[in-house]
């Protein structure tokens, strides 16, 4: 059958889920947990957590950029 938008669909076949927002925080608690494959109640196993730490690496933000002495001793000159 098709839709007006040029997709079609068939019976017993799911639509495909929606694309997860570019911002995470416009989602609620539960839903991210579940696109992340988490159980709120109880977080993630030992093995889990050490594998995700070799996959993805270390639950961090990178520092920011430290502006240099040079640049704070020429903001000491500049006119407010």
């Amino acid at each position: 059958m098709s839709r007006p938008d040029g997709s079609s669909s068939s019976p017993g076949v799911a639509a495909p889920a929606a694309a997860p927002p570019a911002d995470p925080s416009l989602v609620d608690a539960a839903e991210a947990a579940n696109s992340l494959g988490v159980d709120p109640a109880s977080g993630l196993s030992s093995a889990e957590a050490a594998d995700r730490l070799a996959r993805i690496g270390p639950n961090r933000l990178d520092p920011a950029a430290q502006l240099p002495t040079w640049r704070k001793l020429l903001a000491q000159f500049a006119d407010p």
